[in-house]
């Protein structure tokens, strides 16, 4: 009688699926709000983007290669990845706390712009871990999944990337059209925090679904707490390093970038991800703006306005008597909404009241999103 062995493959449980997924997911978000966070701090210079992307694939490289090197997780790689994911999770917060105070150690006056060199320290030495653990994560996590359902290091791997690509196009997607539109890079900090935590959790634990639910729901309301009394204080210590030497009014986060408004004496400017946008009163500015084009015409009727129209170009534009109509657009209407708030209404010409609706010199303004349409009122 001949003896048959049968090996039984068996298939991953849905916490170390999820695990893997969220390690793509955690990466492309900290990239996302990083990436966002740099450009301000270098004041728009997209140079700055170029050099991030070098040192997060240096740093990562380096992680991947020092968890195989020292075979980190050993027997036990479902502990190493746990105790993996609650680094990953807590280190971002003070990575975007670490970005933006940077500013106030390679510049030796404020709102210098700096070269390359210090961009590249900078990057070195503010993304080191994130992008560390990151790099590490995903190894540990690939011989999680080889170890613990005995399936070939070949059919590990190819699954981890598969569920880590799922995981960042899952990220991007939810970071595009929810987390960025209304969560503020610390908030998101803290939600991609938690995932990773509870994440944690489940894998040292072997939590049932109900017991994940539990700790979900108790995730959400610390989360809210967090969002209520840390986050805002981390926020304005953060904030207040990186306008070292001016004085901030407003900072707010869209879907675009960081928008921020500051005061110097009787003006006040705005500024996009750290390049001045406008400033008002401005009224030299304003009237080199549209004057010489609109003098072109006799009789000028109809106006195109695409942008500028913060610092007081649509008030000189209706300087012109001939002219019937202004469609005035802007490609981030937060900027509308901070000019609204601000900048005085007789200086600032897009002003709306708290209706949405302002006559402006007898001039119906309506508006939707980034586009105004003003229409002259004959009566």
């Amino acid at each position: 009688m001949q003896a048959v062995t049968i090996t039984c493959t068996k298939q991953p449980t849905s916490a170390v699926r999820a695990a893997l997924t969220l390690i793509g997911f955690s990466a492309v978000i900290g990239q996302i709000v990083l990436m966002r966070e740099l450009i301000v701090v270098f004041n728009g210079n997209e140079i700055s983007l170029g050099i991030m992307l070098a040192t997060w694939l240096f740093w990562t490289a380096f992680g991947s290669g020092l968890s195989g090197s020292f075979a980190l997780g050993g027997n036990n790689a479902r502990r190493a990845v746990a105790a993996l994911e609650c680094l990953l999770g807590v280190s971002l917060l003070p990575t975007i706390w670490a970005l933006r105070a940077s500013k106030t150690f390679f510049q030796t006056v404020p709102g210098e712009l700096v070269g390359p060199l210090p961009m590249l320290l900078t990057a070195l030495a503010c993304l080191g871990v994130f992008c560390i653990v990151s790099g590490s994560l995903f190894v540990v996590a690939t011989r999680m999944y080889e170890q613990e359902y005995a399936v070939s290091a070949r059919v590990a791997t190819s699954s981890a990337y598969l569920l880590e690509a799922a995981g960042s196009g899952l990220g991007g997607i939810l970071a595009g059209m929810v987390l960025l539109r209304f969560l503020e890079s610390f908030q998101v900090a803290t939600v991609v925090a938690l995932l990773n935590l509870c994440m944690a959790a489940a894998l040292l634990l072997r939590m049932s679904r109900k017991q994940l639910g539990a700790v979900a729901m108790a995730a959400a309301l610390f989360a809210i707490l967090l969002f209520i009394y840390v986050v805002p204080s981390l926020d304005r210590s953060a904030q207040a390093h990186l306008w070292r030497g001016f004085r901030l009014v407003e900072s707010r986060d869209s879907i675009y970038g960081n928008l921020a408004v500051i005061e110097t004496g009787n003006i006040r400017s705005i500024y996009d991800n750290g390049v001045i946008l406008a400033s008002a009163p401005d009224e030299n500015a304003a009237e080199e703006a549209v004057h010489y084009a609109l003098l072109e015409h006799p009789a000028p009727r109809q106006i195109l306005l695409i942008g500028g129209g913060v610092n007081g170009s649509i008030a000189q534009a209706l300087k012109h008597p001939t002219v019937e109509r202004i469609d005035y657009a802007e490609l981030d209407p937060a900027l509308i909404d901070l000019a609204r708030q601000f900048f005085s209404p007789a200086v600032c010409s897009c002003y709306l009241g708290s209706s949405g609706t302002h006559a402006l010199r007898g001039w119906p303004v309506l508006s939707q999103g980034g586009w105004w349409h003003i229409r002259r009122d004959h009566s």
